[in-house]
């Protein structure tokens, strides 16, 4: 039998603002927090909710709406901090992050209904900027800013030399095949003004399709390192889902931990540091974009190929290459 779900709205009051939050689908305080991070932006585990009843103690997904005796329109005063407007991306060790070989690790995770449930709420909620409708037929690559092909790290007196060498090889190259979205664990705002910067926005050489910002992402709780955010691309595939799927979709990044909902079709791109003295040495991007050429040329499920060995693959398929190389 279904969880009873509560048929009321609520009004949250918080720094100063009010907000209307529906019910009528959030069966569990779970569901209803993930509502109002949504509006607030304020993440669940920082929400203290006063006006009503519960066992603070017990996790949001086991406390039904229908046992708070909620009444419409209802008041509930809340506190917490909200993230902030624009977030810079956090330095973190590469060595803690990206500890998620272990396979029994990555299916135990994407397999826990919890999770699905936050990403059906993300599918059901989240709005993408979309910047030029997805394309039938074509594949997806979903990129990282922060370390894929920005070096945030560095500074310079010109944000184009903290830009990866071939990044716009790469996209000019694929864009007959492939869509692009980007997605940053960082504001939309932030973004924005990067990918303009960098000026990757617009071209008459490529489009981007649409940019996803943090408020995608779903936390999850890993037995050694606890509770940490990651990118789950079943929310793209449920917005997109005339177009993309596991099987025509690739996403690069520099944290392991960005897959962990999805490791089949998570390719971990080595971190672009130290731009301004290394940068100009860097080849990733050039080979990166010889392997999703052949993936185009020769796969048809995305999703059964081992990315982990991708240079492997490159020097096993070298011969089938058909596109200027530089």
């Amino acid at each position: 039998m279904a969880d009873p779900v509560v048929a009321i709205s609520v009004i949250i009051k918080w720094s100063n603002q009010e907000f209307l939050v529906d019910c009528d689908d959030s069966p569990s305080l779970f569901h209803l927090k993930e509502k109002i991070f949504f509006l607030t932006n304020v993440p669940p585990e920082r929400q203290k909710l006063m006006g009503i009843k519960y066992n603070v103690g017990a996790p949001a997904e086991t406390i039904l709406l229908s046992t708070l005796n909620l009444k419409p329109k209802q008041k509930i005063l809340m506190t917490g901090t909200a993230d902030a407007l624009i977030v810079a991306p956090v330095e973190e060790e590469d060595d803690v992050i990206n500890d998620f070989s272990a396979e029994h690790q990555l299916v135990a995770i994407k397999d826990q209904q919890i999770y699905l449930d936050k990403i059906a709420i993300r599918a059901k909620q989240y709005v993408p900027v979309v910047l030029n409708p997805p394309r039938p037929g074509k594949k997806l690559l979903v990129l990282d800013i922060d370390y894929t092909f920005f070096d945030f790290k560095s500074t310079a007196s010109n944000p184009l030399i903290l830009r990866r060498p071939y990044i716009d090889f790469l996209l000019e190259t694929i864009y007959p095949y492939y869509d692009i979205c980007i997605w940053s664990a960082t504001n939309m705002k932030w973004i924005q003004t990067k990918m303009q910067e960098l000026q990757l926005e617009k071209s008459d050489k490529w489009k981007i399709t649409a940019y996803f910002c943090s408020r995608a992402m779903i936390t999850v709780h890993t037995e050694k390192y606890g509770v940490i955010n990651t990118k789950p691309l079943p929310v793209v595939w449920s917005i997109f889902k005339e177009f993309y799927s596991p099987l025509n979709t690739i996403m690069f990044d520099d944290l392991g931990r960005n897959f962990l909902m999805n490791p089949a079709n998570g390719l971990r791109i080595k971190a672009f540091r130290n731009a301004p003295t290394e940068g100009s040495k860097d080849k990733e991007l050039l080979e990166l974009t010889k392997y999703l050429m052949l993936l185009h040329q020769n796969e048809a499920d995305y999703g059964n190929v081992d990315h982990s060995k991708w240079v492997a693959y490159i020097e096993k398929h070298r011969n089938l290459l058909q596109f200027n190389q530089m």
